[in-house]
């Protein structure tokens, strides 16, 4: 007669799960040498993922150098490394097993840069092997990870303290323990994270003094009892690059609080953020206006002349601009037009803007001596520009062609 296997509850299986799991790799790292480690390993598949985070950590560790697979074992599909850049690229990673192959394929190589896209399947297991495999790591790219939670993200900027690049899209996590984990980190780039909020942008602004550009994307809901003291004292930040796209968390009160200590800014992207007026946008225009190179405002359809006024009166180095969707006027173009900043501009996005009719390109032509390296202009949807208005812009700039972008008929696009 057979005899019937007991199951185990659902909870206790669960909850027991990752007490196995570091357990076999304790075992792991006191009994099995390097050289019988791949026999282990091929007992299943759940044994070759625990086997591979003992040997990366042993790596990580230096306990002994090298540990990648063997010439005759069978490393399915093989991963993406660029010698040069040292980067470590890996898409579509089916399941934990195939990414222990990959990192341990490239142990030999000095990898400084990894970057995982659709890594739907990797659960916190596999997060051990990133952050196993992260010792020497300078920057980290997770794209589609859904399930990247704090704890995972923690273990993985505890084992790399070298770490000065982030870039994460699509995950669930709040960046709460990131001033303490990543103290010199540079670069942040975090998208379609609605946890982020505006009290997790002013709490990394105050703590990573080393950051240089940060991109916080379709961030939540505005938080209405925000504590700005510690933030409002303070030196000037090293911050350079500002992207802050689709977050409805940026209200005039926290580009207030941001404005004065943002002197070095010159990025700034406010792309659909729609609840920001005159008054927060001038605050920032003041202080980091000379530095200013490049500023997005698409979209921002409570931007009037005001603001424009004052970008105008403090920018000198601005050569990228673009107002698509604000409510500037003939007026506005018209001041403008005569900004210090004229000889620079390469590149003009008037799109989308209502108020500006054939007078607002007039005072265009009228710099067109001061428009020694334009680029492109565009006047897409614009419903107050005709085709007669148009063709009233000159053909070239100091003998160079530019492009026009507009639909409407019988125009020549120069260029």
């Amino acid at each position: 007669m057979k005899r019937r296997r007991e199951k185990m509850p659902k909870a206790a299986a669960s909850g027991s799960k990752t007490t196995r799991d570091e357990i076999l790799v304790h075992i792991f790292k006191h009994v099995f040498r390097p050289a019988n480690a791949w026999e282990s390993a091929k007992v299943c598949k759940r044994w070759h993922v625990l086997q591979a985070i003992n040997l990366l950590q042993k790596r990580s560790n230096g306990s002994f150098r090298c540990m990648g697979l063997r010439k005759g074992d069978r490393s399915g599909r093989k991963s993406h490394c660029d010698g040069k850049t040292k980067t470590l690229k890996l898409k579509r990673v089916e399941s934990e097993w195939r990414l222990s192959m990959h990192l341990l394929q490239s142990c030999k190589r000095h990898i400084h840069n990894l970057e995982i896209k659709n890594c739907t399947h990797v659960s916190q297991r596999g997060y051990q092997l990133i952050s196993a495999f992260a010792s020497n790591l300078k920057s980290i790219r997770l794209e589609a990870c859904n399930s990247l939670d704090d704890p995972s993200f923690d273990s993985i900027l505890d084992k790399c303290p070298t770490l000065r690049s982030i870039h994460l899209t699509a995950v669930n996590v709040t960046l709460v323990n990131i001033v303490a984990k990543a103290p010199k980190l540079q670069e942040l780039h975090v998208h379609g994270c609605r946890k982020v909020t505006a009290k997790t942008l002013l709490t990394i602004l105050h703590g990573l003094s080393n950051l240089r550009s940060l991109s916080l994307t379709a961030m939540g809901d505005v938080q209405q009892d925000l504590d700005v003291t510690k933030f409002e004292s303070g030196p000037p930040l090293k911050l350079q690059h500002l992207h802050l796209e689709n977050s409805h968390a940026i209200t005039d009160h926290l580009l207030q609080v941001l404005g004065p200590r943002l002197v070095n800014l010159r990025k700034l992207d406010l792309t659909l953020c729609t609840s920001i007026t005159d008054d927060g946008l001038q605050a920032v225009l003041s202080s980091c206006g000379r530095s200013l190179t490049q500023i997005v405002m698409s979209r921002c359809r409570r931007i009037t002349d005001e603001s424009i006024f004052t970008l105008a009166e403090t920018a000198y180095k601005l050569h990228d601009v673009s107002l698509a969707g604000c409510g500037i006027s003939d007026d506005g173009l018209k001041v403008f037009m005569g900004a210090k900043f004229i000889p620079n501009l390469r590149n003009l996005c008037l799109a989308c803007c209502s108020k500006v009719t054939d007078v607002g390109l007039l005072h265009f032509a009228s710099q067109a001596d001061q428009l020694a390296g334009f680029k492109t202009l565009d006047l897409q949807s614009c419903s107050g520009i005709s085709a007669f208005g148009l063709k009233g812009l000159p053909d070239k700039l100091h003998g160079k062609s530019y492009k026009v972008l507009s639909e409407k008929k019988n125009v020549t696009i120069s260029g």
